[in-house]
């Protein structure tokens, strides 16, 4: 079956259950069939929808059938496919006709919301600190590949002991345990395949000379021209519309000094942004800190376009990301 490349977009789709040690048998290689996705990287797991036409009757059943996984690589023009969304897991599967195609949509969450953050503990240990607890729980979960990453936290509240060491009992699932820390710690928490990626949101109304060396956000940068139309700045906030980014995570920190025009929320045309207008005149620090990434794309039409919701520091209570840290020390 021929590849579909339209626009020189190239998407690589598999579907397949696990064997003995993670062993792959592929149900489904739906190279040479229509595909959409719709993928939702947010706070906790990753939620994602793959549309995939005309599909096999025999195969639908397949794929609705026993636990199945997606995996996602896309490319353009000849480059290397990237990963957009991998072991993403199948909890529900329809199919509809809308003549004259059969339209499979399979509904996922990722898989290491049920391969860790589902996980139950039932234990005792000792720990009086966030690095503690975070160490215990990947320990007691038997999950030796999780990789944790803390960034913007202070070694105050890193560190610091909330409360005489002793014996601690946990009876609840990672999931429910992590929301707990993060009310506790205020942080919020993303994953991706193995790592997990914890996010202190900073208080303004509280000034921290603790360091943070080693913790800072990762910064990209994002070329003008990958941008598909204005982007939109808030209040402390920057809606950005770019061509398929694979690579942007929550979490990472992007500059917006390059960026030459914006729109804005409030219902004037546009801004200038020239020389730093953004910074001066609208949220009085350049960079911004992607809190949500959404990736849509389609083989066969046009879509082709990641959304990233982020926001920037300033004064007051009412944006989480604040006075600490990516934009500088002042």
């Amino acid at each position: 079956m021929a590849e579909i490349k339209t626009f020189g977009k190239r998407i690589e789709l598999i579907v397949y259950s696990k064997g003995k040690d993670n062993e792959i048998d592929i149900a489904l290689n739906a190279t040479g069939l229509r595909v959409d996705f719709n993928l939702n990287n947010t706070t906790q797991y990753n939620r994602g929808t793959f549309s995939i036409y005309n599909l096999n009757p025999e195969v639908i059943k397949q794929l609705s059938s026993g636990e199945k996984y997606v995996s996602l690589q896309v490319g353009m023009h000849g480059s290397d496919l990237a990963t957009v969304g991998n072991d993403f897991y199948i909890s529900n599967a329809t199919t509809e006709t809308i003549l004259p195609n059969t339209i499979t949509t399979l509904y996922c969450i990722s898989g290491n919301r049920r391969t860790f953050l589902e996980k139950q503990l039932n234990a005792s240990y000792e720990g009086s600190t966030l690095e503690d607890d975070i160490k215990m729980i990947v320990a007691l979960a038997k999950e030796s590949k999780i990789k944790v990453e803390y960034l913007l936290f202070p070694d105050y509240i890193l560190k610091h002991k909330t409360y005489d060491a002793k014996t601690h009992r946990i009876s609840a699932s990672i999931e429910n345990t992590l929301k707990r820390l993060s009310i506790m710690y205020h942080f919020q928490y993303f994953m991706k395949g193995d790592l997990l990626r914890i996010v202190y949101k900073a208080d303004s109304a509280k000034s921290y000379s603790d360091s943070i060396e080693g913790r800072e956000p990762k910064e990209f940068s994002i070329d003008v021209l990958n941008i598909k139309a204005n982007p939109i700045v808030g209040v402390g906030t920057m809606t950005l519309d770019l061509n398929l980014a694979p690579n942007i995570f929550p979490g990472d920190v992007f500059d917006t000094e390059n960026f030459i025009t914006a729109s804005n929320d409030v219902g004037l045309e546009y801004l200038t942004a020239v020389s730093g207008d953004i910074k001066s005149t609208v949220t009085k620090y350049s960079k911004f800190q992607v809190w949500n990434v959404v990736h849509r794309g389609s083989n066969y039409t046009a879509e082709w376009n990641t959304i990233v919701q982020s926001f920037t520091a300033r004064d007051g209570n009412r944006v989480s990301t604040n006075r600490l840290n990516w934009y500088g020390r002042s």
